[in-house]
């Protein structure tokens, strides 16, 4: 192919078609320039570009609306101070940080964050992607940048994260709480303790509940409030009043300008803010629960939210936990019901089986009625009927035909309410055939409604206390016809019978005397011993016997000897007073008084006449005695051999024994007479001295071999007159020593013990002894037991004994000795103290 040349004048055209080409592609830059520049300035997302030397060439409006500021020509790290360009954790972002200037060196800059910070704005979170710029060539032209203002979505993700959180943290509570919810204090306290933990911005937490209507108490503390349980303060005037009222959940960013707040309570506890939520049982409102932190705004609408949700559960719990505590108390009560029950039923089923009463289970269902459903072992001894033929029968059975219709119209009354027990005496059949008497109690079992289950029957055998009494009235109606007094009373002297000696003796009729006190009504003088020693004696021994004084209705003063015995269920034995106390006694006195007035004048004037006789033959018989002793000391010194002299020794000697006997007799008519009436001159006596002074008098003269076997024990001091107790001793050591066996060596024994308030003398011997008939009648006097066996004596010693021991309010009693021979016991009272 060949080139054709062109003109000249081609040249110029071409050129000018250069140079419109220039102008259309000058104009096309300028449009592009010109769309680029609006589309920069429409951009919602800031745009920075440099050129490579670092300096500013594009800055687009909503950069510089995110910056704040209009953007200046400054230098890069001036540039990052003015615009406030920070790292995330805050610090000042350097010039080679900034992501324009990273994008310039090349580094990755897609996804940076950075904040920025305008002067009087808030802090704005921005997410920088940005880019090295080259040409075709890859020279760096420069760099640029996109940022964008993630800020409200950085909120919402840190919204939604604290959210997460807070769900998570409640979740966890709600597992807490029910893990606790059998223990209603526990419920409280993790509920405080997972309020701080569910809230962050929380630094304590309370849970607040009523106390009365109108005072709310911490009642459960965690966090910086822990220190402040049990701090109270007014419903009124407080948020949680208005969150209470309200019934809603209530938030208060500052105290120090809410006024629905207790101000002053706020600073006292240290809280700025806070958050609070009712609490609810059975739809009424009881308390709150609290979230508070130390500065202002620290909550916000998501956490009165959450906190109202925790709320819900904290309540859910309460109502649970009282649910349980209300159900475990019933439990508890109920078990206890059943223990109590069981060990009731238990101790029934002991007693039943094992009370001494006849006991009777007695059916009332409808085709039952009257069946013994139990029986126990002492139905059967009463009966004679097995247990198990006694729950085959029913009562009409073992009812005496006779008693069989009043035993129903007393079951009916029982049934119908009319009464609650019902004691009756009735006739049953015993197996053998025979009639006995028994003494029934019985009550009615009633269910919840009052209706009657079953008959509960209590049964004593009465057949031998009905003979008793039958012969009880016998000897009442022969009481009656003893001449002698006996009156039936009381421990206490509570007169329960009155015979008609008593009446004639006395002079007071048995109606006058009845439910009076004896010893008051004859105002009693117990010289040997008061009334309180007479019952003493009468618990220990069972019975007394004293010289007592009465004074009788005209005032005369009438000495009896008392025979008193404790009895049981003798009341009224003696004639009168209330039949129905026949044989109901436990502990009745049956007190037989001998009129011994008479017999105690005749003493008086024996005691009288033997105290003159002794007295006028005292002294003839002391001068025949001294005479005697004198020629027989003569007729010794005579000529010996002689058979006058001989003889004439001999009658002295026989007068000096007589003379000697009859100033024994005279000494014991002196003692018996002064016995009575000689002054009582009571003290500590040493009983060991007093022995020992008896054994040496009685003893003491004659030679080793003759002397007895005398062995005392440990003697103790006594309270008696020491003279009389003397004289008392040396009568019963003498008569021990003097009626020993024949051909035997006497063998005494002293001893003494403590008897309860009282001690016990006893002088015991291995001589002939004494009759049991006669042990009594030697306490006489003039009464001896040994007469015309060769045993000197004027029978007046132990009657001297006896007088002086009643004197000293004791007795003295004689027994056989078991080794053979006599034991004589004094009774003398043993004060702790000097009366």
């Amino acid at each position: 192919m060949v080139q054709q040349s062109q003109p000249r004048g081609d040249s110029y055209t071409g050129h000018a078609d250069h140079e419109a080409e220039l102008a259309r592609q000058s104009a096309a830059l300028e449009e592009q320039r010109a769309f680029l520049h609006a589309m920069l300035e429409n951009l919602t997302d800031a745009v920075i570009a440099c050129d490579g030397e670092g300096e500013l060439t594009v800055f687009n409006p909503a950069a510089e609306r995110l910056h704040g500021l209009p953007v200046e020509p400054l230098a890069p790290q001036r540039w990052a101070e003015r615009y406030e360009l920070r790292n995330p954790d805050g610090s000042l972002m350097r010039m080679e940080d900034l992501p324009l200037y990273r994008a310039l060196r090349g580094e990755a800059v897609a996804g940076t964050r950075m904040l920025v910070a305008p002067h009087g704005r808030p802090v704005r979170t921005v997410l920088a992607t940005g880019r090295q710029l080259r040409d075709r060539d890859g020279r760096v032209l420069g760099a640029m940048v996109s940022l964008r203002d993630v800020s409200e979505a950085v909120a919402a993700q840190e919204r939604a994260e604290r959210y997460t959180r807070a769900l998570v943290a409640t979740i966890d509570a709600q597992r807490a709480v029910t893990a606790a919810v059998h223990d209603r204090g526990e419920v409280l306290r993790v509920v405080a303790d997972r309020a701080v933990a569910a809230f962050p911005v929380a630094d304590g937490a309370v849970v607040e509940l009523l106390h009365g209507d109108d005072v709310l108490e911490y009642t459960a503390t965690a966090g910086t409030l822990r220190p402040h349980v049990g701090v109270r303060l007014a419903v009124a005037g407080s948020l949680s009043g208005v969150a209470m009222a309200s019934r809603s959940t209530v938030r208060c960013d500052d105290v120090e300008t809410d006024p629905r707040v207790n101000r002053e309570a706020c600073r006292r506890v240290g809280v700025e803010s806070m958050c609070v939520a009712p609490l609810y049982a059975a739809e009424r409102p009881i308390g709150v629960l609290k979230v508070a932190s130390g500065r202002p705004r620290a909550f916000d609408d998501a956490d009165a939210h959450q906190l109202e949700l925790l709320a819900a559960s904290l309540s859910a719990a309460l109502r649970h936990a009282e649910d349980y505590a209300h159900n475990a108390t019933l439990l508890h009560e109920r078990t206890e019901a059943l223990a109590a029950l069981e060990v009731s039923e238990r101790r029934f089923r002991l007693s039943f089986d094992n009370s001494p009463v006849g006991m009777l289970l007695i059916d009332l269902r409808p085709g039952s009625v009257g069946r013994f459903l139990q029986a126990n072992p002492a139905m059967s001894e009463i009966t004679g009927y097995r247990r198990e033929e006694l729950t085959a029968m029913t009562y009409p059975a073992l009812t005496h035909p006779d008693d069989l219709a009043e035993t129903e119209r007393s079951i009916d009354r029982l049934v119908s309410g009319g009464v609650e027990t019902v004691t009756v005496e009735r006739r049953y059949r015993h197996a053998t055939g025979r009639t006995i008497w028994v003494d029934v109690r019985v009550g009615a079992i009633r269910d919840t409604c009052g209706r009657p289950l079953y008959l509960v029957a209590q049964v004593q055998d009465v057949t031998r206390r009905r003979a008793a009494q039958a012969r009880l009235e016998r000897q009442a109606r022969l009481l009656q016809l003893i001449p002698t007094p006996v009156i039936a009373h009381d421990l206490d002297g509570t007169i329960r019978g009155w015979n008609g000696g008593a009446e004639a003796t006395y002079g007071y009729g048995a109606d006058a005397v009845a439910g009076q006190r004896v010893h008051e009504l004859l105002a009693t003088d117990a010289a040997a011993a008061s009334r309180e020693e007479i019952t003493a004696a009468l618990r220990r021994d069972g019975q007394w016997t004293g010289q007592l004084t009465h004074h009788g209705a005209d005032g005369r003063r009438i000495t009896v000897l008392s025979r008193q015995v404790l009895e049981h269920g003798l009341a009224g034995a003696a004639g009168t007073g209330d039949p129905d106390d026949l044989g109901g006694r436990s502990e009745t006195v049956l007190e037989v008084n001998t009129d011994i007035t008479a017999l105690r004048d005749r003493e008086a004037e024996l005691a009288a006449f033997a105290g003159v006789v002794a007295h006028d033959l005292k002294n003839p018989l002391t001068g025949i005695i001294g005479f005697a002793e004198m020629a027989a000391e003569l007729l010794h010194d005579a000529v010996p051999g002689g058979s006058g002299v001989q003889t004439a020794a001999r009658y002295v000697t026989r007068v000096k024994e007589n003379a000697q006997h009859m100033n024994q007799l005279i000494d014991d008519l002196l003692a018996f007479a002064t016995a009575r009436d000689a002054p009582l001159r009571p003290g500590w006596a040493d009983l060991a001295t007093i022995v020992t002074h008896v054994v040496t008098v009685r003893t003491g003269h004659l030679a080793a071999p003759d002397r007895p076997d005398i062995v005392t024990g440990d003697l103790p001091t006594v309270w008696a007159d020491a003279g009389m107790l003397r004289q008392v001793l040396d009568n019963l050591i003498g008569n021990a020593v003097k009626y020993t066996r024949p051909g035997s060596r006497a063998q005494v024994t002293v001893a003494a013990d403590h008897a309860g308030p009282a001690v016990r003398i006893s002088v015991a011997d291995r001589g002939i002894g004494i009759p049991a008939d006669q042990r009594r009648q030697v306490l006489s006097q003039f009464h001896r037991a040994h007469t015309g066996q060769g045993y000197a004596g004027t029978g007046l010693g132990l009657a001297i004994c006896q007088r002086v021991i009643e004197r000293h309010g004791g007795a003295i009693e004689i027994s056989e000795n078991p080794g053979g021979g006599t034991v004589v016991t004094v009774t003398l009272p043993h004060p702790a103290a000097p009366p």
